[in-house]
């Protein structure tokens, strides 16, 4: 080690403290899942905050930055990176029932004879915002250009590995002239608006697609609390 060098003792510091900042940074805007804009009030949204409506107690800031931590951190049973081999979508149309393919996490394609519906699309290896993005652990198991013309995309929640802008704006860009309508929780809505995504719906209602009319329902708030209690649906059915 020449005299110009940092001692690594040092080096080893400046990582730790680099490391502490972007979790953080991280995790601060994660909190803001907590807010939205203001809308109406109901039994679970005071007009700006939600809160769950099953007991319990959320994490707190220091809980959710000690699990981020851990998350980020952790090379125990857990590979740096595996590649996953990308399969065709199912090219052949269903004539009857339905087909579910996991493409992984909480990405999935629901097919029937008239509806195609992806949920929580995670199309690419890298989620969040670009300067501080995460790189997955594995590629989709699909690849994008064998999906099928898709109609509703199902958002569960705005973390960022569910609710990402670019596989979003990948699936819209390819269907230009019909793009899918994106089914959100309230709140959510707005984000969609300031990424230039405007066939949305951000309610438990109905939503018009190519094949009728579907009727949503999410069952949590889908910009969500810290805490994790209860459970999360979200139930669609569709009619002409």
């Amino acid at each position: 080690m020449s005299a110009t060098d940092p001692p690594r003792r040092s080096r080893g510091r400046h990582r730790y403290w680099r490391r502490v900042a972007i979790t953080t940074l991280i995790l601060s805007t994660m909190q803001q899942g907590c807010t939205a804009r203001k809308g109406p009030v109901s039994d679970h949204f005071d007009g700006s905050r939600f809160h769950n409506r099953a007991t319990g107690s959320d994490y707190s800031l220091w809980q959710e930055i000690k699990i981020g931590w851990e998350l980020r951190t952790k090379t125990k049973n857990w590979p740096a990176r595996f590649e996953t081999p990308p399969y065709q979508a199912p090219a052949e149309p269903l004539l009857q029932g339905i087909r579910v393919l996991w493409i992984g996490h909480s990405t999935t394609l629901i097919q029937t004879p008239h509806l195609n519906i992806i949920t929580d699309p995670i199309l690419f290896d890298s989620i969040g915002p670009s300067v501080f993005g995460i790189s997955t652990v594995t590629n989709p198991g699909v690849l994008f250009e064998s999906l099928p013309t898709i109609d509703l995309v199902l958002i569960s929640h705005n973390h960022y590995d569910h609710l990402d802008f670019r596989s979003l704006h990948a699936l819209v860009d390819r269907q230009r002239t019909a793009p899918p309508r994106i089914l959100v929780g309230r709140g959510v809505g707005p984000l969609l608006m300031s990424e230039g995504l405007s066939s949305y719906a951000d309610w438990s209602g109905t939503s018009p697609s190519r094949s009728g009319t579907q009727k949503c329902i999410f069952s949590k708030p889908s910009t969500r609390p810290g805490g994790e209690s209860g459970t999360r649906t979200t139930h669609c059915g569709g009619h002409s």
